[in-house]
């Protein structure tokens, strides 16, 4: 294998690496903002104005 053939497949394996960080990284902000949606739900002190608002985001995040 010549040396662009090394460079590019060193190239394409960051790439990897750097996807399945972002990945990674969405994944635990979305579980991070569902639990605190959900802590707002589950709040006896939350106004109705409050849950209907963490109700809609929480919908929202359930599509992928």
């Amino acid at each position: 294998m010549d040396d662009s053939h090394k460079k590019a497949q060193k190239t394409r394996l960051r790439n990897e690496e750097a996807r399945a960080a972002m990945m990674r990284e969405n994944t635990e902000m979305k579980r991070a903002a569902r639990q605190a949606l959900q802590r707002v739900l589950e709040d006896t002190t939350a106004t109705s104005e409050q849950i209907l608002a963490a109700a809609k985001l929480l919908a929202e995040m359930s599509w992928p």
